[in-house]
């Protein structure tokens, strides 16, 4: 599978490290994308490729350079699966650690599975390989693949997109959003999907998310709406019958 792997230039011992887990698994084809670190670049040129005025109307603050930074990597991979017409692939963070199955074996074996179900997919899908979400149902789609159908999420280090999703997210241009704002790609009439049990964390062992090129407190912050309280309140509930998958 096509592979993306997002990367600041400067952390050579992210790149060695996620170089060192993923060569275990032929099923990857890797490609690795310089990271825009937002923390780094002129207000000015964010302004002029982020729409903070539309941000501030969604989460009720502006999004940090560090999370623009953050959307405009994952949107630079949506625009080379268009330009290339490559169908879908895989986006990875390089942080992330395969927690499921004792060997490679399994995760390839998942991958694999992954990517012929995929293929057949014509609607726009996004599938999170990672934890942190909710879901209404789930269902068997082959053996060992099982996929649920996500009511509300959060991270974004580890997921397939398929070119029709892309396209329509980088359709709204200039994009506004978190990457990790599930519920406003499913609002944009894109299929969110989630692996369940899922198979990628954040090796937070290893790596402190805290001192990274995206994370800050803030990011948890959103503005206070009835909508925003309704979506709370049925987490909740999802929650508490068990249809939560931790992360």
């Amino acid at each position: 599978m096509e592979t993306y792997i997002i990367n600041l230039e400067k952390d050579t011992d992210r790149k060695e490290y996620i170089s060192t887990l993923l060569s275990n698994y032929p099923c990857f084809h890797l490609n690795f994308i310089n990271a825009v670190n937002g923390k780094e670049k002129p207000s000015n040129e964010l302004q002029h490729k982020f729409n903070n005025i539309k941000a501030f109307k969604r989460y009720g603050r502006e999004c940090s350079p560090a999370e623009i930074g953050c959307t405009l990597s994952h949107y630079s991979i949506y625009e080379k699966l268009i330009f290339y017409k490559i169908p879908y692939a895989l986006i990875l963070e390089d942080d992330i650690e395969f927690i499921r199955g004792g060997g490679g074996r399994d995760v390839q074996n998942i991958i694999y599975q992954l990517d012929k179900h995929i293929k057949g997919i014509k609607e726009p899908t996004i599938i999170l390989l990672s934890g942190a979400y909710t879901y209404f149902y789930s269902k068997k789609v082959s053996p060992d693949i099982t996929l649920a159908n996500v009511h509300g999420a959060t991270l974004a280090h580890s997921y397939i997109i398929n070119v029709q999703a892309a396209q329509i997210l980088t359709s709204k241009q200039p994009p506004y959003t978190q990457a990790d704002d599930w519920k406003f790609i499913s609002q944009c009439g894109i299929k969110v999907k989630a692996l369940l049990p899922h198979l990628v964390d954040q090796n937070r062992n290893k790596f402190d998310i805290t001192q990274s090129n995206i994370w800050e407190e803030t990011h948890r912050f959103r503005k206070l709406t009835l909508s925003n309280i309704s979506e709370s309140v049925i987490n909740k509930l999802l929650s508490f019958i068990g249809n939560k998958e931790q992360g």
